[in-house]
């Protein structure tokens, strides 16, 4: 009895130890499952050596302005009787937007016309006379000279009188208004400002290590490929076209002025004044001579130490990473000379370096674009 007992808990132990076993296997099962989740292929950006990549693309803040803006003032003095306008109201081609007193500028042009009436009746007799030799060429001469004067005067106070009322040179919209009805204002004093907002300039500053950069010679307009991006539409990109552009630094920022030019998008309420992004693609000299250019930012060192410095190349035929060491050149702005590691129609990548392993899989962001 006392074996048979023994024998059932040989029995039992045996089988306690058969579940403890399954049970590792399986938790090992499981947690080799993880693992395998673990390793998920990276998604990184990349470039290809030698092509038209996103080492050349920049982003630079920009303004929002108006292609017509202009400030309107009277080409004479007096006080204002009629401001016609308020901000933000839109007007059109020759309307009055202000006016001033126009009784004394009355006044004084009847007076001219009346100088000039008298001035040419007198002409007109005068050359009867001169005719008959009853009078000399000097006094017609004279009388002649007079008359034009007074003709002059009486046309000056007809502009003056013209310009007591104030129109818009063009349709467009009140941006702000800078005097209040009634006010004594001056000549050439700002009374409204007007601008045409559904013709827009993006306008942008590049530094001078960016300009040196683009190809061409300097009457040749560079091509930069500009896009706006606004905060509000961040997934959108607006196509813009360059206007013109400095070929002057300012002295107080050492930039260059560049003028874009956006046509008014349906999808935002664009005003002038506003804060824009622009992405532009500066292509390099550098590259243009075949010296080899990348981003800084696909440089990594080695993790043990050492002065050697790295990338990793993509083999796009089973989509994995390759470190190799290179050999770089001057810094150039966020760019860096190659001399000796990497080739022409390799790919690179550009971004999170530090956390790719050799042999990782990787997969290609695909770049966005808009407009």
């Amino acid at each position: 009895m006392n074996c048979r007992f023994k024998s059932t808990q040989s029995v039992s132990t045996v089988r306690s130890i058969c579940i403890v076993a399954m049970c590792s296997i399986w938790l090992w099962g499981c947690g080799a499952d993880e693992v395998v989740q673990e390793a998920e292929v990276r998604p990184v950006k990349s470039i290809l050596v030698g092509g038209a990549g996103d080492e050349l693309e920049r982003t630079f803040p920009g303004k929002i302005r108006a292609a017509e803006k202009v400030e309107l003032a009277f080409q004479v003095s007096g006080q204002l009787i009629k401001l016609n306008v308020r901000n933000g109201q839109e007007v059109k081609k020759n309307e009055v937007l202000a006016q001033l007193d126009s009784r004394d500028f009355a006044s004084n042009l009847k007076a001219a016309k009346a100088e000039f009436n008298r001035a040419q009746a007198e002409f007109k007799r005068m050359g009867e006379l001169v005719e008959r030799q009853l009078v000399s060429r000097s006094e017609f001469d004279q009388k002649k000279a007079r008359r034009d004067i007074a003709e002059a005067d009486a046309e000056r106070a007809q502009k003056a009188l013209n310009d007591t009322y104030l129109r818009a040179p063009f349709a467009g919209e009140i941006a702000i208004t800078h005097v209040d009805n009634f006010q004594d204002v001056n000549a050439k004093q700002p009374i409204v400002s007007l601008q045409d907002p559904s013709n827009l300039e993006v306008i942008i500053n590049i530094p001078e290590n960016s300009i040196l950069r683009t190809t061409g010679s300097p009457d040749e307009s560079p091509d930069i490929n500009p896009r706006a991006r606004f905060d509000a539409l961040p997934e959108k990109l607006f196509s813009l076209n360059l206007k013109e552009f400095a070929t002057q630094a300012d002295p107080n920022t050492q930039t260059f002025e560049v003028v874009l030019v956006m046509d008014k998008p349906e999808e935002l309420n664009v005003l002038p004044g506003m804060s824009v992004s622009v992405m532009a693609s500066l292509p390099t000299r550098e590259q243009s001579s075949g010296l080899t250019v990348i981003p800084a930012t696909s440089l990594f060192a080695d993790r043990e130490g050492g002065n050697d410095q790295f990338v990793w190349i993509v083999n796009e035929t089973d989509m994995t990473v390759v470190r190799r060491a290179v050999k770089i050149g001057a810094l150039r702005g966020g760019s860096v000379e190659v001399l000796d590691g990497i080739s022409n129609g390799e790919r690179i990548v550009t971004a999170g370096v530090h956390y790719l392993e050799e042999g990782q899989q990787v997969s290609l962001l695909q770049k966005r674009h808009g407009g």
